[in-house]
């Protein structure tokens, strides 16, 4: 009896330390992951709890630029969030922002002013991803209380819940014409939901792991996904199947994004290359290194021809598409990054910060 009371503790032991695991893999912005890899060896815990206040946000400490690089020009800070911002997106235009943060709230900003214009509330747990409505007239906020919330931005109140996860919700999607709701979390199914009923309208299976990022192709038929497989993942959404799988990465993805015209599909993440393929055949055209940590966003800029980079190492880059040549570096200043989004243009960028604060950021063209 001795015996297999030990057994049991050991098994116990086992998985309570496999749980707290996987749970962390939800979290790639950790606080030692905010150094370079050679610098990771120390970890650093997270601050105590803080009171219900908003810290001051203070300036950014300036970053030193090479022969090669710039700095980029922090003109605000937005501060409300009391605790770090997991998520965020501007609108079409730049005007206007979304912020999810692990202090259960979503916030809406005016972007050219600092102005925190609604705060969000109802969620309980952390708000780990967020998306704006191509109108930017509503929002959707998922979280490890695995649900996602419909916000009308107007009113500020919630129109719909999704319930249909088992687990904790991990990105978000708008279709283009903003009729459809892409979710998905640590379960590795993709739900498809209606965005005014709330109804599931499909279910994608077909991921081994979690997914940790998603985007609709331009004319929304079709959804691409990348998460802990490291596979980029093809679905037809009428059909609802998988279409095909890109392989090439060494590491979770973290980023995925279409190409105006959907020819094209861009991924990157935690193996610090950006990957450019081609949709129809799922080869890869080509990929840009250059980043020294892990790759959080990559995107189009508008014109087809640029693709904009960012990651832990606390620059962003812009890569001429056609050739893979990095045309532009920008470093910011050292406050970590726990979240990042583009505006369309590639001129402005936003930064979640380690004191909590929303930073955003102007870069030349």
């Amino acid at each position: 009896m001795k015996n297999k009371g030990s057994q049991a503790a050991k098994i116990s032991i086992v998985l309570a330390a496999t749980t707290a695991l996987s749970y962390a893999s939800l979290a790639p912005l950790r606080a030692e992951d905010q150094k370079a890899p050679e610098e990771q060896k120390q970890s650093t815990e997270k601050p105590a709890e803080q009171a219900p206040t908003t810290p001051a946000a203070a300036p950014a400490p300036a970053a030193t630029p090479t022969d090669k690089s710039k700095l980029a020009t922090e003109l605000r800070a937005l501060t409300g969030h009391i605790d770090w911002c997991r998520s965020a997106a501007f609108s079409a235009d730049g005007k206007k922002l979304i912020s999810g943060s692990n202090d259960r709230t979503v916030r809406f900003w005016d972007a050219e002013t600092g102005k925190e214009l609604k705060r969000l509330e109802g969620h309980k747990g952390e708000v780990n991803c967020v998306a704006l409505a191509p109108d930017a007239n509503r929002a959707v906020s998922g979280s490890n209380d695995m649900t996602a919330r419909v916000w009308d931005l107007q009113s500020g109140t919630q129109t719909v819940t999704f319930d249909g996860h088992n687990n904790v919700v991990t990105s978000l999607a708008w279709s283009p014409d903003g009729k459809l709701i892409a979710s998905t979390g640590f379960d590795g199914n993709i739900h498809l939901w209606d965005s005014t009923t709330g109804k599931e309208v499909k279910c994608l299976q077909g991921n081994l792991g979690t997914v940790e990022c998603m985007a609709f192709s331009s004319d929304g038929a079709s959804l691409v996904s990348g998460g802990s497989d490291n596979v980029v993942s093809l679905w037809s959404v009428s059909e609802g199947k998988l279409l095909r799988q890109l392989t090439g990465h060494k590491d979770r993805i973290l980023s995925v994004a279409f190409s105006a015209d959907g020819t094209k599909v861009l991924s990157a993440g935690r193996d610090l290359t950006i990957r450019l393929w081609n949709a129809a055949s799922g080869t890869e055209i080509r990929s840009f290194n250059g980043h020294g940590n892990w790759v959080l966003k990559a995107n189009f800029l508008n014109d087809g021809k640029r693709i904009i980079s960012g990651g832990l190492d606390k620059t962003f880059r812009i890569w001429d598409v056609d050739s893979g040549t990095e045309l532009s570096l920008y470093k910011v200043g050292d406050l970590g990054m726990w979240s990042l989004a583009f505006t369309q243009d590639g001129s402005l960028a936003m930064t979640g910060s380690n004191d909590y604060s929303l930073r955003i950021w102007q870069m030349g063209q």
